[in-house]
């Protein structure tokens, strides 16, 4: 990573070089260097991925003494890495309860307006209203 740091910093202009590039604009892709330095990290400035990844990063410092884990390291050969982290993606992106999940795409499509979910609207009573009626009625309130 050292040779891209040192070529980047010598071929590249400055403002290229200090925004982050690392590579001539010719290129389609980053190099395969940057990409693992970036999984390696958690993918810091990715928000798909950051939070899942930097949550799972967390722990498995915490489990292997506060000191984080390089690869290779015992600790991540004797786990199922790709569960771990399929695992704690889908924890981070799909939250299983339906209130969280309404709440937040309900306060997402408002903002920068926002909701008083305490005061005026009461989702148990909304869901109440929902089990009383057809399933298939239900389920065409709740896409819309």
């Amino acid at each position: 990573m050292w040779q891209l740091e040192a070529a980047a910093k010598d071929f590249l202009s400055a403002a290229q070089y200090y925004q982050g590039r690392r590579t001539h604009a010719l290129w389609d892709s980053q190099p395969i260097a940057i990409n693992l330095q970036d999984a390696y990290l958690g993918f810091p400035c990715d928000g798909r991925w950051g939070p899942a990844t930097s949550q799972l990063l967390c722990e498995l410092t915490m489990e292997n003494g506060r000191v984080k884990p390089i690869p290779g390291a015992n600790l991540l050969c004797a786990k199922p890495l790709h569960k771990l982290i399929y695992g704690k993606f889908m924890e981070i992106h799909f939250v299983p309860d339906i209130r969280t999940t309404i709440r937040s795409r309900l306060t997402d499509l408002l903002a920068p307006h926002s909701i008083d979910f305490d005061n005026l609207v009461d989702l148990d009573v909304c869901f109440a209203l929902l089990r009383k009626m057809r399933t298939c009625d239900a389920m065409t309130i709740m896409k819309t």
